[in-house]
């Protein structure tokens, strides 16, 4: 009998490796243990002791949005995943709302799902880095009935880029050569944060899921996350009931910088009422006087009611001490066809705000539309993330703040570029810069040693290279103009905002540091944070800050070198912190070929 082929639904995620008769015997790391989590699960959704961790010899949790792993990841692309586990299944199944589990490998999904006859079936989907060409979505034969609430045993087996599913000791599922197993990242992203293997456990939409054991036997070690701190969480609910005077829905959009005190401002937008990119949304702010150890309360900087005050950008002005903060403002209700051209209320529009007090206290937004946005603009955006201030060249003191727009041509439509607002005179006042290329989007910029300032972008629309990469701009003029454009292909991006700082300057024949961070993947997951020793030029070293869904991320460098990144993480169910410890002073080796 052939192998049956397989491919991925969705997630379900589990490791595993054959035990070799020669060479170092693999380690087992357990991640649930006779019901109980290990000191290697990771937990990430919304936790209730009372309900998950019940004392009947299982953990047991629900919610498509809820699943747990283990650490970072592996060392190492072969391993032998090993789930126990029970189903609480529906009577009354219903297409497309199938009951089940995703074991999640390298964010390619195995999914156990229920089919409207009860059964269950293994299903699989691969998905390639360059377009859809390797991209297919297969379900297995289905597999004996499994009654609801009774263990059932699964199990993973990796090995030289082959994968093997097995269910109760039967073969369910046999793929050969699976690209997403096999190369996990292009060659040039492994190398630098040394993951090869990502496991994960997740329930198919809300009913119940106990894990009995869960554990992962490989050869490779296991890679620590950073600890993640929440600074921001919203109600995360689609239900009305759950929306209480005072909650917020979610909060978005990261952006965070230190004042010349070394206090570090964390702002984002406050989405009160839902997920949309309109509508009643403020931008807030959270102080930390101890380097992001403890937080304090919220500070609402900017609210117009039931209209936008989001996009939120700040630069410190290092001669004044001024915290300066750009914002986007639109209606709570967007036009038909999207945002109008130009100045009025059905468009984009700019305001600025600034603070003396070391973030404390704000002063009213000032509206300066006019000044920052061309009337053929619709769309127009600041950041999102922080601007900077140069400090060489003859443009020393500049304020820049990162900027896109959607311009209108006759005949042409609308392209998307990405250019900066800048300040020559401690912001009194404001202007732009010419445009990058088209389809550049959201930006993040960085000065060069040399003094040049380098815009790196999300791309948009009618981007020609690589989909999957970042666009980079180069200006020596302080950012008025950008000569020179070109595609990061190491930097590899699903369409996202990303953040680029200055960690250090060359100093002492030690190089210079900059630090990038976005997700390193083709959808929204695996932020990570690169460290480049050539101003960007090569990526040698980096760190995976959360390998699950993740998305908008911002920088900030605190006065001891440590670097700090506030990321989007768990389907936006938060905002969290990872303060990493100083980067190396030198680059590590090059890897041979």
């Amino acid at each position: 009998m052939p192998r049956p082929t397989l491919s991925i639904a969705f997630l379900l995620l589990a490791l595993a490796a054959p035990l070799l008769a020669d060479g170092p015997k693999d380690h087992q790391y357990d991640i649930v243990k006779a019901g109980k989590l290990t000191e290697n699960a990771r937990f990430a959704g919304k936790f209730h002791p009372l309900r998950d961790q019940k004392d009947d010899g299982t953990f047991t949790f629900g919610h498509l949005h809820n699943y747990l792993h283990a650490g970072a990841g592996f060392t190492s692309p072969d391993a032998r995943v090993f789930v126990k586990l029970s189903l609480a299944t529906s009577n009354t199944p219903v297409p497309g709302r199938n009951y089940g589990a995703i074991l999640s490998i390298n964010n390619m999904g195995l999914s156990l799902e229920q089919d409207t006859k009860g059964r269950f079936h293994v299903g699989y989907g691969v998905k390639g880095w360059n377009g859809d060409k390797l991209s297919s979505t297969h379900t297995g034969p289905p597999l004996p009935i499994i009654p609801s609430g009774t263990p059932f045993e699964m199990e993973v087996i990796l090995k030289d880029g082959d994968m093997t599913v097995n269910v109760n000791g039967d073969e369910a599922c046999y793929l050969r050569k699976c690209p997403q197993l096999k190369h996990m990242q292009p060659a040039e992203t492994v190398a630098s944060h040394g993951l090869d293997l990502i496991v994960a456990l997740r329930p198919w939409q809300e009913k119940e899921m106990k894990v009995y054991d869960f554990y992962v036997e490989t050869k490779g070690k296991l890679v620590e996350l950073p600890e993640i701190q929440e600074v921001f969480r919203g109600v995360r609910s689609f239900r009305r009931e759950d929306l209480k005077p005072g909650t917020t829905h979610l909060y978005r959009i990261p952006a965070l910088t230190v004042t010349k005190k070394g206090t570090l401002l964390a702002f984002a937008e406050a989405r009160r009422d839902n997920a949309s990119d309109h509508g009643n949304i403020d931008t807030v702010l959270k102080r930390s006087e101890d380097g992001g150890k403890t937080w304090g309360p919220e500070l609402i900087v900017a609210d117009d009611g039931e209209n936008t005050m989001g996009n939120p950008c700040p630069v410190v002005d290092q001669d004044t001490g001024r915290i300066w903060l750009h914002l986007s403002w639109n209606g709570h209700k967007p036009p038909e066809g999207g945002y109008k051209p130009g100045f009025g209320k059905d468009s984009r529009r700019a305001f600025v705000t600034y603070s003396d007090d070391d973030g404390k206290t704000w002063a009213p937004a000032k509206e300066i539309t006019q000044h920052v946005k061309k009337e053929n603009w619709s769309w127009y955006a600041t950041g999102p993330g922080a601007g900077i201030q140069l400090t060489r060249g003859e443009h020393k003191g500049r304020l820049i703040i990162p900027a896109t727009h959607g311009a209108h041509a006759p005949k042409k439509g609308r392209s998307y570029h990405s250019f900066i607002v800048y300040s020559d005179d401690h912001g009194k006042t404001w202007n732009i810069g010419e445009p990058t290329k088209a389809g550049h989007n959201e930006s993040t910029a960085v000065e060069l040693e040399n003094g040049n300032v380098m815009l790196n972008s999300r791309l948009h629309g009618g981007a020609t290279s690589s989909q999957n990469h970042r666009g980079v701009s180069i200006s020596g003029d302080g950012g008025k103009t950008f000569g020179r454009h070109y595609f990061d292909k190491t930097l590899l991006e699903p369409r996202c905002q990303g953040s680029i700082r200055r960690v250090r300057w060359a100093k002492d024949d030690k190089p210079g540091m900059i630090a990038f961070s976005n997700p390193a993947y083709p959808w929204r997951a695996h932020v990570m944070v690169r460290y480049s020793y050539d101003d960007g030029r090569t990526w040698p070293a980096g760190r995976i800050i959360y390998p699950h869904t993740s998305a908008y991320s911002d920088l900030a460098v605190l006065p001891d070198g440590r670097v700090a990144v506030m990321l989007e993480k768990d389907w936006w169910g938060s905002l969290g912190m990872a303060i990493l410890p100083p980067p190396p002073a030198d680059a590590p080796p090059a890897k041979k070929k």
